[in-house]
């Protein structure tokens, strides 16, 4: 009986063998396709099939992932580990002013919020104040960091839009976008192979800081597919070893508050960021919302709960009243040029869309140009209040 186990093993790895070289499946897809199949047909047929942790080991060695065994466990008493020179972490975001320490570098974090609260514009908007070393609502970047936006959904021009509202040109933003890459493919997040191509792009750019938007688009799984999520966390702590922060987008489930899927990925996570609407604000206005740290390894003794609102690429924020306009690049004057041009436009009853690709603009600002130059007041959004734990609407 013992011959016909590694007699099925052998089966196994030319099966594998050729499903990799001439079929060229991935470890992921045969692992969850073939392997299980193979390996529960036999179990059912004989008392003696190996199981499916042998039966993976020899796909391991096939495709090249089989790790070597592991060294004998280091052990070390309190004393000892207490004179070791370790590298603290560094503070990467403060409050601006008081220099309160709000996030440190390496870590892991999260930001969730619903479609449509904003979590793009805010994390391309915190992006660009770690590139530049620049403030970002009440907080500041330490120093400028070299960061990767990885985005696996927006096109060119949206995409080029959204950085010419939100951030400046800065050799330290660097970005991935599908649009860009060969026959617009990105491998998944969720997957070995997918997790080194991006490794690799981030050993060759130097990055320090790594944000994928969003999980959902990047890993292209089921909500709940554990193991997938599982892979990629332990992938994150790899990563926060070697001294690279990473930050994850996540989107919120249908009650609007808690992520999708199980919470078990978010256990390594240093912090993590919710976005959410206040009151009955569905977004019709912009990107208006309450920013809040669920969770924090570190004490964030200020500022870990704020009202945040991005007008015409001017960001502005609060704490318990109306918010107000602080930090953010100034907003965007017409030139002489840029005028005429308007109001030829305005007089031939030429709407935002229009206007904002006759002059190169975006239409945000196209709708604040038309209304300075008709005279009208731009409808005012409500002011975010909070009533203890509650926000409510002023």
């Amino acid at each position: 009986m013992a011959d016909h186990k590694q007699e099925f093993l052998n089966t196994l790895r030319c099966d594998a063998q050729e499903s990799k070289d001439h079929f060229h499946m991935k470890f992921d897809d045969y692992v969850k396709k073939g392997l299980s199949r193979l390996i529960r047909d036999w179990q059912s047929q004989f008392p003696d099939a190996p199981t499916y942790e042998e039966g993976r080991a020899v796909v391991e060695e096939v495709y090249g992932l089989r790790l070597p065994k592991p060294a004998p466990a280091v052990v070390t008493n309190t004393r000892d580990f207490a004179k070791k020179e370790v590298k603290e972490p560094e503070v990467m975001l403060e409050v601006a002013g008081s220099e309160s320490p709000v996030i440190h570098h390496p870590s892991l974090g999260e930001v969730h919020a619903f479609r449509g609260v904003g979590k793009t514009n805010f994390t391309i908007g915190f992006c660009n104040a770690l590139a530049t070393g620049s403030e970002f609502l009440c907080y500041k970047a330490t120093r400028p960091f070299n960061c990767i936006y990885v985005d696996g959904e927006m096109d060119a021009g949206d995409m080029q839009e959204q950085l010419g509202i939100l951030a400046e040109e800065n050799e330290n933003f660097n970005l991935i976008t599908r649009c860009e890459q060969q026959n617009e493919f990105m491998p998944s997040i969720a997957t070995a192979e997918g997790l080194a191509w991006y490794e690799e792009a981030i050993n060759r750019s130097k990055a320090e800081v790594v944000v994928f938007d969003n999980w959902s688009r990047l890993a292209n799984i089921g909500t709940n597919d554990e193991d997938s999520f599982f892979q990629f966390t332990d992938w994150c702590v790899r990563m926060r070893l070697r001294g690279v922060t990473v930050i994850y987008l996540h989107h919120d489930g249908k009650d609007k508050h808690t992520q999708r899927g199980h919470s078990k990925p978010e256990d390594p996570l240093n912090w993590v960021i919710g976005l959410r609407w206040s009151g009955d604000y569905k977004g019709q206005e912009g990107l208006k919302c309450v920013l809040e740290f669920e969770k924090a390894r570190k004490p964030i003794y200020e500022f870990s709960k704020i009202s945040l609102e991005l007008s015409d690429g001017v960001w502005c924020w609060g704490k318990d009243k109306a918010i107000t306009p602080t930090t953010g690049r100034p907003p965007i004057e017409a030139t002489e040029e840029q005028k005429e041009q308007l109001k030829a436009l305005v007089a031939e009853g030429k709407g935002e869309r229009t206007i904002a690709k006759e002059i190169g603009i975006s239409r945000d600002l196209a709708r604040r140009w038309k209304a300075e130059l008709l005279g009208k007041k731009e409808p005012q959004q409500a002011d975010i209040t909070f009533d203890g734990d509650k926000e409510t609407k002023a």
